[in-house]
């Protein structure tokens, strides 16, 4: 963008994540269904995230009163590319993702959002990563950024050992982590 050399630092830190990244996105990501909820800008950054590892953000909360995120060009941008229905909630609370869930309207393989959404992952039975604010039910995340190329492998990690942890206790197949 500035026309100035990308410091060596960078092209390898960006490599260590490409490379992290593709370890996880096809065996383990791909077409996993996902809802984002909290921060607009964080779940649109996030839903632009699990679409480049391959995963299916179907529905979108946006916390937020703002009417200006229905025209956001990122919103526009990636539901002109995605080929699955992506549901796009403004000025929504935990109360639209329950009730889409109980009354069958949308499948989930994970939960992306902050703490106070964990009752519904927990009576629904769908994994669920912390992330944004408020995150108050697990210890130190806040100290872990998501952004840039170590926040990228750190988020990605995570949601992989969600998966995996979901996996083991549901025990399905849990046979892949054996194989990997």
């Amino acid at each position: 963008m500035t026309g100035k050399p990308i410091p060596e630092s960078l092209v390898r830190e960006r490599g260590i994540a490409i490379d992290a990244l593709t370890d996880l996105t096809h065996m383990f990501f791909a077409d996993k269904r996902v809802a984002i909820y909290g921060n607009p800008d964080l779940v649109i950054g996030l839903a632009e995230f699990c679409l480049d590892l391959e995963m299916k953000p179907v529905i979108l909360l946006l916390g937020d009163d703002n009417q200006a995120y229905q025209n956001d060009p990122r919103i526009k941008a990636f539901q002109e590319k995605v080929d699955f229905d992506m549901q796009i909630i403004m000025n929504a609370d935990l109360w639209e993702l329950e009730n889409r869930i109980k009354n069958k309207e949308v499948e989930l393989d994970l939960i992306l959002g902050h703490s106070k959404g964990r009752w519904t992952a927990i009576d629904n039975n769908i994994p669920m990563v912390r992330v944004g604010f408020p995150t108050f039910d697990r210890a130190g995340l806040y100290r872990h950024p998501v952004v840039g190329y170590a926040g990228a492998i750190w988020l990605a990690e995570q949601m992989a050992n969600t998966l995996f942890t979901d996996m083991e206790y549901k025990r399905d197949r849990e046979w892949l982590l054996n194989v990997w």
